[in-house]
């Protein structure tokens, strides 16, 4: 995991794009190591043209991009990790659980799209002009943007994830329900912690945390953790009269972990 920062300039919009390209094209020759780039003080035309450039010459090669206009920040996660995509295994475990046990049918699975790393756009102001690449969204069919975003933050900061929050939250014409920021933090000695926590908008319209949970070290309550998603965040504006709005479907923080130490595993890593 290396974070990069970068001091390069941000009114030579040729130069940030060239330190860009050969950050990115160093960070693949590095193989399995995951970076985080992050610019700041990027007009929207310069990324843009970045954008285009890492699209055109980079298909195909796994990224996370994002360009917060109201922060004027342009980042790029290359090369995720195991670890930091192992919520994508848990949330498609806990999907498969709801549809066995009939919380979920398989009529509404078919409306749910769950995806890594599509990007999102159009959002409102004064996120205008973003760009976002989820690390996991469930978009429900007809809509725009997701009703349930989570995303991770391995080689990303804290502040970096609350911002990344608050695009979601405040920019996505109010489609997302609920945004769920998960945190892990690597030891120099290769022992992790992690954390995760669940925000919403209140009844103001403003951001609020619904939840909060310790992933590592598993806690005296392991056994019992859960994040519960009802079918009203699920389905948002897309929930229909037939639909039980309270109905819940279940994400066992057993399940995560379980997940977790197998990708740690083969990173070299154990959990704390």
């Amino acid at each position: 995991m290396v974070v990069l920062r970068s001091r390069v300039n941000p009114d030579d919009a040729e130069s940030v794009k060239n330190h860009v390209l050969n950050e990115v094209i160093a960070a693949f020759h590095h193989g399995e190591t995951e970076y985080c780039l992050e610019y700041q003080n990027i007009e929207v035309q310069t990324a843009d043209a970045i954008f285009d450039v890492i699209d055109k010459r980079f298909e195909g090669h796994t990224t996370r991009a994002c360009y917060d206009s109201l922060e004027k920040t342009l980042s790029f996660i290359i090369m995720p990790s195991f670890l930091h995509d192992s919520h994508q295994a848990w949330v498609n475990r806990s999907i498969y659980k709801a549809i066995s046990q009939q919380v979920l049918t398989l009529e509404e699975y078919t409306t749910m799209k769950v995806s890594s790393g599509t990007r999102f756009s159009g959002f409102l102001p004064p996120y205008q002009k973003s760009k976002k690449e989820p690390d996991l969204s469930i978009t429900l069919t007809g809509m725009m943007f997701p009703t349930v975003v989570f995303e991770t933050g391995y080689s990303q900061s804290r502040a970096s994830l609350t911002k990344v929050r608050d695009l979601w939250l405040r920019g996505a014409r109010g489609s997302v329900q609920v945004a769920i920021i998960m945190k892990w933090i690597k030891s120099r000695s290769g022992v992790v912690k992690g954390d995760l926590e669940v925000f919403g908008l209140n009844a103001q319209g403003s951001i609020e945390s619904l939840q909060k949970e310790i992933i590592f070290p598993a806690p005296p309550n392991a056994a019992t953790q859960k994040i519960l998603l009802t079918k009203a965040q699920l389905f948002g504006p897309m929930l229909t009269a037939n639909q039980s709005a309270t109905d819940t479907m279940v994400l066992a923080l057993d399940d995560l972990r379980t997940i977790a130490i197998e990708d740690m595993t083969k990173q070299g890593l154990r959990p704390a």
